[in-house]
């Protein structure tokens, strides 16, 4: 692909082999790979005058260390802080999201992930809209529940990128109301993504499970053969280097 001296990035470092990443050179995981089989994606809200504590200690898996508070419970209120999209709705005890009975952890939000059960989260992307993170999980099989059951999640940063590119298309086009539509939207218009790497994704990226599920396919949720996902383009690897590395962070969430 030919792009124009604008839409180049140089950089001596690719995300993969940067000293601030360390492991984390999973941001630029390769599909099918060794290193495509942990952790995962997930875009989520930004909310402002909450905050977050571990709310049941049945929950926290036996043997972990149980997290009683955020590390951003002191931040001020004013301050945009992430948090995953389930919700407890405490009149039925249904999540107000999924639909499921399951309780969620007081410092996510999620009914899978925690901070006690998490063993690497990181949030790269940062927004007065909503958070990009990556989290791994102590267990593989949680993970791959939280993967196949969550419409914003993916395990890799391209496939999630893209995913969002879907769901904004429902935003545009379909007059939905949707949460994940909404929040894909205010996600990427806040943080400007090129429209040279919008064509990559449209045009490369096999179609995530919003796509698959428009277009009528039953297994919908089933994540695309690895083998027909590309590896991460070179320019994409850049931008998203420059954008965590380059961009204020909102608060002090450990390394990005």
């Amino acid at each position: 692909m030919e792009l124009a001296d604008e839409e180049r990035y140089h950089d001596e470092e690719s995300m993969l082999n940067y000293y601030k990443h360390r492991k984390l050179g999973r941001y630029s995981k390769v599909p099918g790979s060794g290193n495509d089989e942990k952790g995962y994606f997930a875009f989520i809200r930004a909310v402002y005058n909450q905050r977050f504590y571990e709310e049941d200690v049945s929950l926290s898996p036996e043997g972990t260390l149980k997290i009683a508070v955020r590390c951003d419970a002191a931040a001020p209120k004013n301050m945009p802080t992430p948090t995953a999209l389930h919700e407890e709705d405490e009149e039925t005890g249904l999540c107000k999201f999924c639909g499921s009975s399951a309780p969620v952890y007081g410092t996510t939000n999620s009914h899978h992930a925690s901070l006690s059960n998490a063993t690497e989260l990181r949030i790269p992307f940062h927004g007065r809209k909503g958070f990009i993170c990556y989290l791994e999980l102590a267990d593989p099989a949680t993970e791959e529940t939280e993967v196949y059951e969550n419409p914003n999640v993916t395990r890799t940063l391209h496939e999630l990128f893209k995913l969002m590119l879907e769901w904004e298309w429902v935003y545009d086009n379909l007059d939905q109301n949707d949460v994940c539509a909404v929040l894909a939207h205010d996600i990427l218009e806040e943080i400007d993504l090129p429209e040279m790497l919008r064509s990559w994704l449209w045009n490369n990226v096999p179609d995530m499970h919003v796509a698959k599920f428009l277009k009528g396919d039953p297994d919908a949720r089933l994540r695309p053969p690895a083998s027909t996902i590309p590896p991460m383009l070179p320019e994409f690897e850049g931008w998203c280097y420059h954008h965590i590395h380059e961009t204020e962070p909102i608060w002090k969430y450990g390394s990005r």
